[in-house]
């Protein structure tokens, strides 16, 4: 049985913040916050809680200290992914692999996509050195096979079963009495890019849920966002940056940046601790957004949360998961009325009656790699 992972990536979660600049911070992120949840959970399912806050770069790798290499795989069968390095790191050891989550970024309507040489290389090699590769659904399943990768074992996402170890999908239930206050908003959009100002349906609504958030001052959780998470810490002492994304801002928002700024830093929730994210969360009553692991978050915090699926990636994991969603192409705005429908015809029993099964799908996936686990 193999005992002895090499992580690779990122860290599952930033310690002493203070110590980093917010440029830096976003980096050890991944640019992403919601990546703390999946490669947190996969260290944790594989008892190696104490090298979350470790880098791969803060490990000497000593090939004989390790007996396989665990990757926690995001949306990275993706044309914007290059991943030379990992592959080439693979192929410098004799290694065998255990890749968990690999999902595929496709857009609703779209062809699977044209990839990039090193990420194909990265995919022939983990599907000779995988037993199974964990993948996020049916769809990315069936993507993999385009490429003529056959050894894939539909999970959904670690994060669920492994970012909160003890949870308990019973503790989800809908307070009836819900005010807007009490319920956590989040859209998509990274750094400053424009794609959010789209004519497209689901860019519109998502640009609705930023806008109808700060209109109600209502909190609001974010994750890539880096123009908001400035404010957000108030960490404003780059004049120049800051000048530099005041018009986006404003127009993200609506409304000026001098009332912008104190909604941020009032509302606005960003995480670099998976554990105080959760006790955060934990205060709130509900939560709906589009991002995945914002929604995941939620729930692994016993906040009722419901997803608005965007893209087959989100809507793959939502249907995988059993998680409550609603398919961002079935509205036709997003307002305070929206946030009211969704809550009320959301249903969780399909997420609390699925979560055994779908936990010892995961159990029976580590136990065909032959992998130690803490499931």
């Amino acid at each position: 049985m193999l005992t002895k992972p090499y992580l690779t990536g990122i860290a599952g979660g930033v310690r002493n913040v203070e110590k980093y600049t917010v440029s830096e911070l976003f980096k050890r992120a991944g640019a992403n916050t919601g990546n703390f949840l999946f490669v947190s959970a996969l260290r944790n399912i594989l008892g190696q809680e104490k090298h979350i806050y470790d880098h791969q770069a803060d490990i000497k790798y000593e090939q004989e200290s390790f007996d396989y290499i665990a990757m926690s795989a995001a949306n990275w069968i993706n044309p914007d992914v290059d991943l030379t390095r990992t592959v080439d790191f693979i192929e410098s050891t004799d290694l065998p692999c255990l890749l968990v989550g690999l999902g595929a970024q496709v857009n609703f309507g779209e062809k699977p996509p044209k990839l990039k040489k090193g990420t194909e290389r990265f995919l022939k090699v983990v599907s000779e050195r995988c037993k199974h590769i964990s993948v996020r659904g049916p769809h990315t399943q069936e993507v993999l096979e385009h490429y003529g990768v056959t050894n894939t074992w539909v999970t959904g996402c670690p994060s669920i079963v492994g970012a909160n170890l003890a949870f308990d999908p019973s503790v989800i239930n809908v307070d009836v009495n819900i005010q807007l206050k009490d319920v956590i908003l989040q859209g998509t959009r990274h750094d400053d890019n424009n794609k959010v100002f789209s004519d497209k349906l689901v860019d519109q609504i998502n640009l609705s849920i930023y806008r109808t958030a700060f209109k109600r001052r209502s909190p609001l959780l974010l994750q890539s966002e880096l123009p908001d998470i400035y404010h957000a810490l108030g960490r404003l002492n780059n004049e120049k940056l800051i000048e530099k994304s005041k018009g986006f801002l404003e127009k993200v928002y609506n409304a000026p940046l001098n009332e912008v700024s104190p909604y941020l830093k009032e509302s606005a929730m960003i995480f670099w601790d998976v554990d105080l994210w959760f006790n955060e969360l934990s205060k709130f009553k509900y939560l709906i957004g589009n991002r995945i692991h914002g929604v995941v978050s939620g729930l692994l915090s016993g906040v009722p949360s419901v997803l608005l699926a965007h893209d087959y990636r989100t809507l793959e994991l939502a249907e995988t998961m059993n998680i409550p969603h609603v398919d961002l192409r079935d509205l036709d705005k997003f307002d305070e009325a929206t946030i009211y429908s969704i809550i009320d015809s959301s249903d969780f029993s399909k997420f609390k009656s699925g979560f055994s099964e779908y936990k010892d799908n995961f159990i029976k996936f580590f136990e065909a790699n032959d992998c130690k686990h803490y499931l």
